[in-house]
């Protein structure tokens, strides 16, 4: 069975191979064949499960492609894999360079069940490319072939570009098989799938789970239920995997390690485990730790070892699972309490047969000897006295951090890449805890370089997980004695924690005469941003972030520090750096930002000479959810956002529609007169800010005026009638989408009219008191016949919100015609980066000619 809490559906078996089914023909409609290669790129959910069974139904293999990687990345996989179809269910979606990659939406299939769909237009209709020859193909699909490639999983390469694993369904089926001694099949529990599908551990997850009749819980993206501790309490989930490094974060938070300690199983990999996180773990309640071990070129996890409470350093990575082979190649240099220290070199059945396009040569990783393929790892490895295997870093120039395994060249062909840098040198340092964090040094060709406009630059070409926490400029290179880059040197120097030793701050202990420092940041910015992989730089809403860590940041600073902060602050100083220097001045009372509390503009960087677009907040009265969009449509205009009175710490909220008005006008008007901007005025509103966007319009002093965006806000908006009406309404939706749906619909019609954080909502509501004042600016009623010279545009989402009646006829108030766009999403979600491409092309349609 599987749980999809973010599109609140549960599917069982019968369901789901039903589903299957039907995205199969339509594949096959396609001509996806045996040996093929077929793109996905979607978010974890039932949709992505039945893309990928559909896609081995036709004996094909898929390519996993994360939706967080940046385009240039995900069109230069599809380029590698000569995938000709790719299911996304984004609107801009990734393709080839050569540009003849079809598209398919799982919408496509799904209304192939109910008739044809062609010539359709409005809110229902998506263009799945050209399939015209589609009716002279027949279903051959063939997975029964263990050498037929099952998927293909991208691991960092050292040349510089990533190298492409095949894992046949002959390694899947040995994996498989094998990882019944880890788990009891006849009880396999209830897991929550929470690993990328592009890493391959979500084998464990997606594909074991459900061959061995497991329920999986499908985690959506964070931020959009519930926390990974809450999914697991909500839902009994009884086995979870992640990193230590996950492990650690979710540990460090109470709610989080509450959850943990539920769990019947963890099984933990990808890094190096510290007997000092297992006896946190095991602390609270947790009945299982086993630690896994292996290559993705060995498919999955190849050792594992049950860790006991008392566990002691080095914690070993076990014994091979059945049927996997191992050798040590002696290294006579290396040895470790009376053991020698070798390459660890893997053989069996679940080895892969190599990269896509590399070619086996005399100093290749992979070989075949006596009828079984042999990976070397790179790993250096010993046996203790038990016979066990435990584990001693890397032979080469590569390193993980945080699970994800990274080649160094890789790195540093990115950053030599940028014609501003000379020469590049990637390592590690360690903070003073003892952690990795991955580290680049850069020589600049001539003048100094910008690191933070270098850093997004270098994301455009590489994931999240390979951008440097710690990027210095140097003057020159130490070397070694053969003549190379001394990284262990570079490292030494470089100093990642300007403030050390100090007691860091907690909650109910006293810190009056402590001031905030670095470490502090980046440690409340693991705990919101549930990642490891936050350097001094690190750019909190490039690791993620959003409104609600944003408000979850806040509190948590609030908790234990006292200081009650601005949430337009994380704009402003959105690095660990920056923001400890914030509040270190909120500490000695010379806080920067004083003079802005009172302002209602909030702007995503600097004013540029383009075309100003000012957007009135929603219900919740605040505007960082507009970032991304803000970002997206910086080529065309500068997005600035109108936020609430009351939002920040201090401050009364605007009693009224009328003063909010008048305020926001003041405000756009001193901004624009600062500037010496006399051109049109670019407005609109989100939710119930759209009724706030129009009341300006109209009241603005001059004609000069442009149609005004209404993002999904609606005339009015009412409960439905009776609670028997609004009962009938969320069953009904319910009994659509499944049981598990009740839960979602019912907080998101709760939460409606303010912000929504079930992780901490009792922390975090008391803040939100101006929501009330908001609530009854945005549902006074509209008057009629209100005029605004060029009138206005609806942005409007598929998905509706049954317990609502919502009037979108803003013609009848206006007294002309207004059109039409529609995007993905629901009302809760047209903001977030999978429906950010769409909003914006709504908005530059909308806008037209008022945009130069």
């Amino acid at each position: 069975m599987l749980i999809d809490p973010a599109n609140g559906r549960t599917v069982n078996g019968a369901e789901l191979i039903a589903e299957v089914d039907v995205a199969r023909r339509s594949l096959n409609a396609m001509g996806v064949r045996t040996g093929e290669t077929v793109g996905i790129h979607l978010p974890t959910g039932v949709d992505l499960v039945v893309s990928f069974l559909a896609v081995w139904e036709l004996g094909a293999a898929y390519v996993a492609l994360d939706q967080l990687l940046p385009e240039a990345r995900l069109n230069m996989l599809i380029d590698d894999t000569a995938a000709r179809v790719v299911i996304s269910n984004r609107v801009s979606p990734p393709i080839a360079t050569h540009g003849k990659t079809t598209i398919v939406h799982p919408d496509d299939w799904k209304r192939s069940t109910t008739g044809p769909n062609s010539g359709t237009t409005g809110p229902n209709s998506v263009d799945a490319g050209d399939n015209s020859d589609a009716g002279n193909n027949s279903e051959a699909g063939d997975n029964s072939d263990p050498e037929n490639c099952a998927y293909v999983v991208y691991t960092s390469g050292s040349t510089g570009r990533p190298k492409g694993v095949r894992a046949t369904h002959g390694n899947l089926r040995a994996f498989l098989d094998s990882w019944d001694r880890v788990v009891d099949p006849t009880q396999p529990g209830l897991w929550l799938a929470t690993t990328s599908f592009a890493f391959d551990p979500s084998v464990v997850e997606l594909v074991w789970t459900l061959s061995r009749g497991a329920t999986v819980v499908l985690a959506p993206a964070a931020g959009l239920t519930h926390s990974i501790g809450e999914l697991i309490e909500l839902h009994g989930v009884t086995h979870f995997q992640c990193t230590p490094t996950r492990a650690k974060v979710l540990v460090d938070d109470p709610f989080e390690a509450k959850g943990l300690g539920l769990l019947t199983h963890l099984l933990i990999g990808g890094e190096t485990l510290a007997s000092s996180l297992v006896a946190r773990l095991y602390s609270t309640g947790l009945a299982r730790i086993t630690n896994v071990y292996g290559p993705t070129e060995t498919t999955v996890w190849a050792f594992a070892h049950e860790v006991h409470r008392g566990a002691v350093d080095p914690i070993p990575v076990g014994q091979p699972l059945p049927g996997v082979l191992t050798r040590i190649a002696p290294t006579d240099e290396l040895s470790r309490n009376g053991h020698a220290i070798g390459e660890l070199h893997i053989g069996g059945a679940s080895v892969s047969p190599g990269y896509l396009h590399f070619h086996n040569g005399v100093d290749a990783p992979f070989s075949v000897e006596d009828g079984s393929r042999w990976y070397r790892t790179g790993d250096m490895v010993s046996q203790n006295a038990d016979g066990l295997y435990e584990f001693y870093g890397r032979r080469d120039a590569q390193v993980k951090v945080n699970g994800v395994r990274i080649e160094l060249g890789e790195v540093e062909s990115a950053f030599e890449s940028d014609s501003l840098v000379s020469q590049a040198v990637a390592g590690l340092v360690r903070d003073e805890l003892g952690r990795p964090e991955l580290a680049c040094w850069l020589i600049a060709n001539d003048s100094p370089l910008d690191i933070v406009e270098l850093r997004r630059r270098v994301r455009t070409v590489l994931p999240a997980g390979l951008i440097p926490s710690v990027i210095a400029e140097v003057d020159a290179f130490p070397l070694t004695p053969t003549g190379k880059a001394d990284r262990l040197r570079l490292a030494a120097t470089t100093k990642i924690q300007p403030v050390t030793g100090e007691q860091p701050f907690s909650p109910g202990s006293s810190n009056d005469n402590r001031t905030y420092d670095v470490e502090d940041a980046r440690r409340h910015f693991a705990t919101c941003l549930d990642t490891a992989n936050v350097g001094p730089d690190s750019d909190f809403f490039e690791l993620g972030g959003d409104s609600l860590g944003a408000a979850q940041l806040a509190t948590i600073v609030h908790r234990d520090t006292g200081l009650s902060i601005a949430l337009r602050s994380i704009i402003e100083a959105p690095t660990p750096t920056a923001f400890a220097h914030y509040i270190a001045s909120l500490q000695s009372n010379s806080a920067l930002s004083n003079p802005a509390v009172k302002k209602v503009l909030v702007r995503f960087g600097p004013r540029r000479n383009l075309p100003q677009i000012y957007i009135v907040h929603g219900d919740g009265g605040n505007v960082l959810g507009f970032r991304d969009l803000a970002l997206r449509i910086a080529d065309h205009a500068d997005l600035v956002g109108i936020q609430a009175l009351g939002v920040e710490p201090d401050h009364e909220p605007d009693p009224d529609l009328p003063t909010m008005v008048a305020r926001y006008l003041e405000a756009v008007r001193a901004d624009r007169a600062r500037a010496d901007d006399d051109s049109t005025l670019l407005l609109g509103g989100y939710s119930g800010g759209g009724k706030i966007a129009v009341a300006m319009g109209a009241a603005w002093a001059n004609a000069n005026v442009g149609p005004v965006a209404l993002l999904d806000a609606s005339v009015s908006e009412q409960l439905a009638p009776t609670k028997v009406g609004r009962t009938r309404a969320v069953v009904a939706s319910a009994l659509r989408r499944g049981p598990q749906s009740l839960p979602q619909w019912a907080q998101m019609s709760a939460r409606a009219w303010t912000v929504r954080f079930e992780a901490r909502s009792k922390e975090i509501e008391p803040r939100f008191a101006y929501v009330e004042s908001v609530v009854s600016a945005a549902t006074a009623a509209a008057p009629p016949g209100t005029r605004l010279p060029n009138g206005a545009f609806v942005v409007r989402v598929l998905e509706r919100n049954p317990v609502f009646t919502i009037d979108y006829d803003w013609g009848s108030v206006l007294k002309t015609d207004v059109e039409e766009h529609w995007i993905p999403g629901h009302h809760l979600t047209m903001f977030l980066p999978q429906h950010v491409a769409a909003l914006c092309e709504a908005l530059l349609a909308g806008f037209g000619r008022f945009l130069r």
